[in-house]
């Protein structure tokens, strides 16, 4: 049963990823903040959930990520 839930978990955040990227190039602290803004405060991203997710995405071709500048800040990896 646990393995199902964590499935299911890392599925939504996935999708949540996913749509949030739609919207154009965004760093990974700017994905956290989209999620939460645009979740009306329901969901909480946190780094530790978030990096992993993002790995898994870019392992799987589902996204592409590149070191480059994305809005103040020059160094930041842009997926």
């Amino acid at each position: 049963m646990r393995k199902k839930r964590t499935d299911m978990l890392q599925g939504m955040l996935d999708l949540l990823i996913l749509r949030t990227l739609r919207q154009g190039e965004l760093n990974g602290w700017d994905i956290m903040n989209r999620i939460q803004i645009v979740s009306g405060e329901v969901f909480r991203v946190i780094p530790r959930s978030l990096y992993p997710a993002l790995h898994r995405l870019e392992a799987s071709g589902l996204i592409k990520a590149e070191w480059g500048a994305c809005g103040e800040q020059p160094s930041r990896k842009v997926l």
